[in-house]
This record gives C-alpha cells, sequence and structure tokens, in this order.
C-alpha cells in the first residue's frame, strides 16, 4: 500500500514522526502539501498471507420422511492477514476513503426436500 500525505483522510502515522517545529529531532522528512505524493523514501519490503475464506459445514443425518438433506455451514471472508506492514492492509490503497478489506461472517442451513 501506499499513502498521500496531502489528501485527506487516512494519514499514516508515519506523520507523526516527521520533522516539525515540535520535532525537531526528527528523522523522517517534513511532509509538504501539494507536492506529487511520489518518492521512494517510504518504500518498504513487506510481506503478507492473507486467507481469503474458510467454509465448515456439516450434514446432518435425518430421516428421509422430513427431508432429503440438512446441512449446516458457517463461512467466514478475509478471516486473517499475516504480515509485517503497519498500514490498514497491504491490499488497500491507504489514501482519502479507503477503508481495509471488511471480514464477513456467513451462517446457513441449507435443506432439501
Amino acid at each position: 500500500g501506499w499513502t498521500r500525505m496531502d489528501n485527506g483522510i487516512n494519514v499514516s502515522t508515519y506523520a507523526l514522526k516527521a520533522f516539525n517545529s515540535n520535532n525537531l529531532t526528527a528523522t523522517d522528512p517534513t511532509f509538504v502539501r501539494g507536492g506529487s505524493g511520489w518518492g521512494d523514501y517510504y518504500v518498504k519490503s513487506i510481506y503478507y498471507v492473507r486467507c481469503g475464506s474458510i467454509t465448515l459445514g456439516y450434514k446432518v443425518p435425518i430421516s428421509q420422511k422430513i427431508a432429503k438433506n440438512l446441512r449446516v455451514y458457517v463461512d467466514v471472508n478475509n478471516p486473517f492477514v499475516i504480515t509485517n506492514w503497519t498500514g490498514l492492509d497491504p491490499e488497500t490503497d491507504n489514501g482519502t476513503y479507503a477503508y481495509p478489506n471488511v471480514t464477513s461472517y456467513n451462517f446457513g442451513v441449507s435443506i432439501s426436500f
């Protein structure tokens, strides 16, 4: 992910460590509003492994008189990411209005008559 430091909402925490009048000993450069936003100073070598989906299901043994099949299940999308990245999400742009990938949980019952 990358971050433009001058365009809105999700400013990286790197901005807290930048050189300014309250932080004269900082090693990170001052952020300039209106700059191009491009440079290699903050390029990081990262890794990540994302689990995209996990589904667990169980076919309940039932009498054929009630129904042919009964299955219960739980499904989780984007359950976890293993990463050394400190930003919101390694697959998400950290710019204006960015939001990390959502984790969703689904529970269900499937019945065939």
